[in-house]
């Protein structure tokens, strides 16, 4: 572009800086900042070398990228020394890959076959069996979320008593922290994606008396700008029964607030008029409500383990101790994936409660012999010891 005009170089480099801040909006601003951390940490690793940090001298970098991957693993290289799990070390290797392929260089990960060196495999899988039992959230059971509601009318506040409404719409709807409460990557669902119907009839939520909204018997989110990417997707809840725990009222409450004090269509859900201005509700207040909660009598759980995304988790608890089935499941929760199991918790009661008795009327099965069973052999299968008869009269 040298003989280009200096106009032209600069409305090309703006181009191509809407291009950049287009890729780092899809990828969400904490994964691009976090890439930037990791290639960060590897130009010094390659400092500490005297390698220029995408190695066009070397050969065979894979070494290279091990020893990263150690140090990294190790706390040597990692943000506060700290060891790390499996997964972060291979986040952090694949972030420095992007910073090559960012380039139009090739993956260094990757061999002649386009498959993960087997070096850098087999290091990732040492990491993952020596790794700790993942700290999993436990789903948050709907009895907690009735003491956050308590606790909450008698605080009678505008933000204690909207932070219990957006924990059971959050619940009931099986939402991400960044949907429903400010949070890293937020996407709130606003006044403009909310539809509440009367039977068929929709109501227009910005026009229409306030007093009607208490008629409504459905309640719709749809899905503009969330993370599963599909546009237009909707879901929609009807009355539960519960005059608070309750999606559709819970909705009615949020939306009855932010129009009665001249909240725009675009205001998102979680936003809270008070007596001293406006506030939000962020995923550290709805931690903080679950957690004094949990503290305040017995859930079967320490406070620790539940915080604003176990309400995502609780809502899919629920509909697998209804018996809804789990593909239901994953299409309520958006999940394209199998990874709502990482997420819900054999140890609910009320899923395992009715399976000894299944387990013991279908225990009682027989098995065919096999083929290469001997022909003289097959007597046997009905032959049994005498010092069993005893054990087995006791179960007849």
């Amino acid at each position: 572009m040298a003989p280009c005009d200096s106009s032209v170089k600069d409305a090309f480099r703006r181009s191509l800086g809407l291009v950049e801040e287009e890729a780092r909006n899809r990828l969400g601003h904490q994964y691009a900042n976090s890439r930037d951390n990791f290639w960060g940490i590897w130009a010094r690793f390659c400092a500490q070398h005297a390698l220029d940090p995408y190695l066009p001298t070397v050969p065979n970098r894979i070494p290279f990228l091990c020893v990263f991957a150690q140090r990294y693993r190790d706390g040597t290289l990692a943000a506060n020394s700290h060891p790390v799990r499996s997964k972060q070390v291979q986040e952090a290797v694949r972030s420095v890959a992007s910073g090559f392929t960012q380039l139009g260089l090739l993956d260094p990960r990757f061999n002649c076959f386009g498959h993960i060196d087997v070096r850098l495999a087999n290091l990732y899988k040492c990491y993952t069996k020596h790794d700790p039992p993942p700290r999993r959230v436990k789903p948050v059971p709907i009895s907690l979320l009735h003491e956050v509601a308590r606790i909450a009318l008698l605080a009678g506040d505008a933000l204690s008593l909207a932070t219990s409404d957006m924990a059971y719409i959050a619940f009931y709807y099986l939402l991400r922290p960044g949907e429903y409460c400010l949070a890293a990557e937020s996407a709130p669902f606003r006044i403009c994606d909310v539809q509440l119907f009367i039977g068929a009839i929709r109501l227009n939520t910005l026009t229409c008396p306030l007093a009607t909204f208490e008629r409504a018997t459905a309640a719709q989110l749809e899905f503009t700008t969330q993370k599963n990417m599909i546009r237009g997707e909707v879901l929609k809840h009807g009355r539960s029964g519960h005059s608070i725990a309750c999606p559709v009222a819970s909705v009615i409450r949020r939306l009855t607030h932010l129009r009665s004090h001249g909240a725009p269509s675009i205001a998102p859900l979680y936003q809270v008029h008070t007596a001293t201005g406006c506030a939000r509700i962020t995923s550290s207040l709805i931690t903080a409500a679950i957690r004094v909660a949990a503290a305040s009598t017995s859930f079967g759980f320490c406070p620790q383990d539940v915080n604003a995304r176990a309400l995502r988790a609780g809502g899919a608890m629920a509909l697998l101790c209804a018996n809804i089935d789990p593909n239901i499941i994953k299409m309520v929760g958006r999940w394209r994936s199998d990874a709502m199991f990482r997420y819900l918790h054999l140890s609910a009661f009320p899923l395992m409660r009715t399976l000894a008795p299944l387990m013991l009327q279908a225990g009682s099965f027989t098995l065919p012999p096999g083929q290469d069973l001997p022909v003289n052999a097959a007597a046997l299968l009905d032959t049994v010891p005498e010092e069993d008869t005893a054990i087995i009269d006791d179960f007849d």
